[in-house]
């Protein structure tokens, strides 16, 4: 994370962006985390790395791979006890946007998933509204910013 806060403070401007441009701006970028890197640790230490890593930022489309992935583990963890769900499109981008932050990157998704998917599911079980053996399908509310079960059956 080292340079996060110099890229954030760094910016890209307003206006079109061209792959020269974009590649201008990537070699800018790498030089800010670089020389924030030399600022930070010891030449004598940075000499012992065999190399360093920059990532980039993620996009919406990787927040939505990785909302899969914990959905998926939600998934088969349910399916273990006896329950099926399914997630529409909705329900996911509703989840990949209330667990991205652009300080934290995809780690507060999980906590999304909790609030939104795993406590919803265990209220219902509680209530005695989950059934083994039936498809649950998870929607986002039209109304309000949540996200509903439905049966499939």
């Amino acid at each position: 994370n080292v340079g996060a806060r110099k890229l954030a403070d760094f910016g890209t401007g307003i206006g079109f962006s061209t792959p020269s441009s974009m590649l201008g701006e990537q070699a800018k970028m790498d030089g800010i985390i670089k020389k924030e890197l030399k600022n930070k640790f010891s030449p004598e230490f940075l000499n012992r790395l065999s190399d360093i890593v920059l990532f980039d930022q993620l996009q919406a489309d990787d927040i939505i791979k990785i909302v899969d992935i914990e959905l998926n583990k939600f998934i088969a963890r349910m399916g273990r006890q006896g329950y099926t769900f399914k997630f529409n499109k909705d329900a996911k981008e509703f989840l990949a946007k209330e667990g991205y932050d652009q300080a934290y990157g995809a780690r507060p998704i999980k906590r999304a998933i909790q609030k939104y998917v795993e406590d919803v599911a265990a209220d219902a079980m509680l209530d005695g509204c989950l059934k083994e053996g039936e498809t649950y399908t998870i929607s986002k509310d039209k109304k309000e910013e949540k996200l509903i079960c439905k049966s499939c059956k």
